[in-house]
């Protein structure tokens, strides 16, 4: 939710208020109203690994120079903020912002701990905040003068008693910078909220002096370590043996489903659909450095990141040889999310031995949690995972209490036999280059993807959206609402087909259409219903299935007296003088317009909570001014100006 801050100030107060405000009182009954998330926990930064940079320092502050020195707020009293470049992801560059403070020894209520920088004329920032009961969350965003926009979730986040704060993002997320580019105005400021909900305000604690970074890229030690495809050959091309082959389903997460499990057994009467088990999977992409490791992904029925259930475990056991490992996910109150793995003791107790290497709960109900194969008994290619399960655990009552840890959801065994992360690389048997049809070998390669029966058998009136984050694609014609997964491991790349259709977008109607925010990921489906219109949307990729609550969500529609014809939807910035509200309960970075054609006039509608609702109707043209049915509406993304195509207005081809 867009928030004010006020930058490098010692006092400010700000409008926050009522965001919290609602944090103190929803947070009784478990339900937060934030843009931030849980932790999830960072690869560690191994010294020496070709595909992370070393962490560079780049400010310093004095000791005891916050707000309330020198005794107090030592855990707001910034020392140092530093940066690293993070390669070790197949397909993701990421930064990693680590800022350090005196101390964590106790995370103090309502603080806020804020990296800052500029990426060209965008100013972005990575964050952990705690809310009123000291529990850590992280988030990214854009700030625009003193409003905060958050973004999402960042890729990791985690804090320890000596003040490090450790937070990775993708550069995807924050401009996608390069190598070469240069991020300037970097700095760390802490806050805290203080005073009463509705009244009270931030007061800055610290701040620090700024400075540049110019990001150095991969190294070539990485480069070499990392697989690169065949480079294409040139027009007269000499036949040679190169190494090719299909990886196999193994390399991609999720990856191989070891158990599955029924919806809605799990014990309702103490848990919620959020622990109950749908299925267990099993992966070893490629690792950046050589390093083996294991992804496990445990789906369930639905997950909200933003609001899980307190003092809840997600765990997934497996045998090594004799020895019981696990990777756990946890959410604790006090202490906010955390990934985890350890094995069982002669006693059959569990005893965690460390973080895991990464982990992240995700809204279309997977928890991911990715560990070193070191760290588990070093399994290896051709051994067997045996007795692999997984456990949903809730503390009912309190630990300090004599609470007692229920199991709220559990599955059957199976077992895995591990490939190697080795053959998710360049492999196979050798088979000659193919001859070239002429042209660069830079140029575009098209695929036909044909839906299996059953799936995509109409072809009204079809528009496509991509999430250009998780790269899922929708596509809808008719009254079908097919998603589509690509698995890029293979070439050409192999479609996953889904039905996620929402039954208010299902049914017969005048005409369907589709459109994705290419900021925000949020796809929009609406079907024309004649003078109005049926809209969803989903901010979640529609889930597992798109059957689960929340994965679509109803608008209000068109918010207009809809045309008979052709309505569009389309989505960007907001162009001046339009704002956003800053005090609005539901917060859109972005414009959502639509529009329709009746008989005799052309009209759109506005929308600014992400189009949940819609203003009022606004003439485009009448038949007098434009003939013919118009195009589609797109949205500049440089000063949010609206264009509507049409064939003809006055002597020539028009855009309204």
């Amino acid at each position: 939710m867009p928030r004010n801050e006020t930058p490098a100030t010692r006092r400010v107060w700000s409008t926050f208020g009522l965001r919290l405000f609602l944090v103190l009182v929803l947070g009784i009954v478990g339900v937060i109203i934030s843009g931030s998330v849980g932790s999830t926990a960072p690869m560690p930064l191994q010294a020496g690994d070709p595909c992370l940079s070393p962490t560079t320092q780049l400010v310093t502050d004095p000791a005891g120079d916050q707000n309330g020195a020198p005794a107090a707020n030592q855990q707001l009293d910034i020392r140092s903020v530093s940066i690293a470049e993070d390669y070790r992801t197949t397909g993701q560059n990421r930064l990693v912002f680590t800022m350090k403070v005196t101390n964590l020894t106790t995370v103090p209520a309502n603080g806020v701990w804020r990296t800052r920088f500029n990426l060209g004329a965008i100013t972005y920032y990575v964050a952990m905040e705690a809310d009123a009961n000291s529990a850590v969350t992280y988030e990214y965003g854009t700030q625009a003068g003193n409003l905060l926009t958050p973004g999402g979730i960042p890729e990791a986040g985690t804090f320890s008693s000596d003040g490090t704060i450790v937070i990775t993002i993708a550069n995807s997320k924050v401009g996608s910078a390069t190598a070469g580019q240069t991020l300037t105005a970097i700095s760390g400021v802490t806050q805290q909220f203080v005073g009463a909900a509705g009244t009270g305000g931030f007061v800055g604690m610290d701040s620090t002096s700024t400075a540049t970074y110019t990001l150095v890229g991969k190294s070539a030690a990485c480069a070499a370590a990392t697989p690169t495809p065949t480079p294409t050959p040139s027009a007269t091309p000499t036949p040679t043996a190169t190494p090719s082959g299909t990886p196999p389903p193994n390399c991609t997460a999720p990856g191989i489903s070891v158990v599955t499990d029924p919806a809605g057994d799990h014990n309702a009467t103490i848990g919620s659909s959020q622990q109950d088990i749908r299925e267990v999977l099993i992966a070893e992409p490629l690792q950046g450095g050589g390093t083996s490791a294991l992804v496990f992904t445990m789906k369930v029925s639905s997950l909200n990141p933003a609001a899980l259930p307190a003092n809840a475990i997600w765990k997934i056991y497996f045998n090594v040889g004799t020895t019981v490992h696990f990777v756990s996910a946890e959410n604790d109150p006090a202490l906010g999310t955390s990934f985890s793995y350890g094995a069982k003791d002669a006693n059959n107790i569990d005893q965690t031995a460390g973080p895991a290497d990464a982990g992240s709960f995700n809204a279309d109900g997977r928890v991911i949690i990715t560990v070193a194969n070191g760290k588990v008994g070093s399994p290896g290619a051709g051994s067997t995972l045996t007795a692999v399960n997984g456990v949903t655990q809730i503390l009912v009552g309190s630990s300090q209490a004599g609470g007692l840890l229920q199991t709220v959801d559990s599955t059957s065994s199976g077992t895995y036999t591990l490939v190697g992360n080795a053959a998710c690389g360049t492999s196979g048997t050798p088979t000659p280059t193919p001859t070239p049809g002429g042209g660069s070998g830079d140029a575009p390669q098209y695929t036909v993807y044909t839906p299996p029966s059953g799936l995509g058998g109409s072809a009204g009136e079809p528009s496509i959206g991509i999430n250009p984050e998780t790269g899922k694609v929708f596509y809808i014609a008719s009254t079908q609402t097919l998603r589509i997964t690509f698995d890029e491991c293979v070439s050409p790349a192999a479609a996953k087909w889904e039905d996620v259709s929402f039954p208010t977008t299902s049914r017969v109607t005048l005409d369907p259409i589709l459109f994705t925010d290419q900021t925000t990921g949020r796809t929009f489906v609406s079907q024309l219903l004649g003078k109005a219109a049926s809209m969803v949307y989903t901010d979640n990729d529609a889930g597992v299935d798109g059957k689960a609550v929340g994965d679509w969500i109803q608008s209000q529609g068109s918010g207009i007296n809809s045309g008979v014809d052709h309505q569009t939807l389309g989505g960007g910035p907001l162009a001046a003088p339009l704002t956003r509200d800053p005090n609005s309960m539901t917060p859109y970075p972005n414009a959502i317009y639509y529009a329709s054609q009746d008989l005799a006039v052309a009209q759109a509608a506005l929308s600014l909570d992400g189009g949940q609702t819609f203003g009022p109707a606004v003439p485009m043209y009448n038949l007098t001014q434009c003939g013919g049915i118009h195009g589609h509406l797109k949205v500049s993304p440089i000063d949010g100006t609206a264009y509507v195509p049409n064939k003809q207005c006055g002597s020539g081809q028009g855009v309204v």
